[in-house]
């Protein structure tokens, strides 16, 4: 049995961050994203120990974090504009693995919902800060 509060990483101190949801600060943007990085990592070594199925790397996430720390960087529109639409296709392709993660589950419908809801949230706040329509 697969503990569920292990799958959303209720102790680490960005499962606060997802909990407060697309009002949460600019200061719980990189304990959010380090939390979303444990959750798919979770959900991965769980795959991998009970299925045997070593998944393919997803790196959409990591794309957006590496996104959003280079337009801090940057005011330049040759390289924000870039950025911005990366971020936005970034967001979509890990909507879309959350999506496949949750549906690995029937029950209980709460983990389910909670991949789903992490895909949203991460597709609001990437967006929201980069400042791009989604």
């Amino acid at each position: 049995m697969i503990p569920i509060s292990d799958l959303m990483q209720v102790n680490h101190p960005g499962y606060r961050a997802f909990c407060i949801g697309g009002d949460m600060d600019e200061v719980y943007h990189p304990v959010f994203f380090d939390y979303c990085l444990n959750v798919c990592d979770t959900f991965s070594k769980y795959a991998h120990q009970h299925y045997n199925k070593t998944l393919i790397t997803e790196n959409s996430l990591m794309g957006i974090v590496h996104a959003l720390k280079a337009l801090e960087q940057t005011d330049e529109p040759e390289e924000v504009f870039p950025l911005r639409e990366g971020i936005r296709g970034s967001c979509y392709q890990f909507l879309v693995h959350c999506e496949d993660m949750a549906a690995k589950f029937k029950q209980p419908s709460t983990i389910k919902e909670f991949y789903e809801n992490l895909g949203k949230l991460v597709l609001t706040v990437a967006c929201e800060y980069a400042g791009v329509e989604h």
